[in-house]
């Protein structure tokens, strides 16, 4: 399979609001030894995406390590969903054509609104459930996770308890619903 030595992406250089973002061609990341080369399929859009780019509160920007102002062409966006394109020479848990759905760690600045994600296979990638579609599985990541940790974990609710979830129309409290 030819890899692209280019790929759009939405990127941006300054913190702000989405008038901060601009479509541009980016270089197409290369997997190192333990690293997985990921087409993107689908993605989908978080409230923490909005925080990233705003770069507020402030420690969102100490996390990065850029606080005054981004890297240059820095991608956002986290969730995705998508097929192995190239794996690294170490890489034992993913193959090529596998369909996979993560997460892109904030901090590295390869965010998902791409063509492609480069991503070690200890991070948080799996293989995406056969039932699913790529769009349906690129929700999972952020929503699913954080319903689920508030829930069951934080919120300690098990089969038969009576739960109010107010405001279930955004990606958490739909998935909130369903558990």
């Amino acid at each position: 399979m030819t890899t692209p030595t280019t790929m759009h992406a939405l990127v941006y250089s300054t913190y702000g609001d989405a008038s901060a973002l601009s479509m541009k061609q980016i270089p197409v990341p290369v997997p190192t030894a333990n690293d997985v080369l990921v087409k993107v399929a689908a993605t989908s859009v978080n409230k923490g995406d909005q925080v990233i780019l705003g770069g507020t509160p402030f420690m969102v920007r100490l996390a990065t390590g850029h606080v005054f102002k981004p890297a240059p062409d820095t991608v956002i966006g986290s969730d995705f969903a998508g097929t192995v394109h190239a794996v690294g020479a170490a890489v034992t848990k993913f193959h090529v054509g596998d369909e996979v759905y993560g997460q892109v760690n904030f901090t590295t600045g390869r965010g998902s609104f791409a063509e492609f994600v480069c991503m070690s296979q200890s991070d948080t990638l799996w293989l995406k459930p056969t039932n699913l579609t790529f769009a349906e599985a690129a929700t999972m990541p952020c929503a699913g996770q954080t319903a689920l940790q508030t829930v069951r974990d934080d919120g300690g609710v098990t089969a038969g308890s009576k739960v109010v979830i107010n405001g279930a129309s955004g990606g958490v409290g739909s998935f909130a619903v369903q558990i």
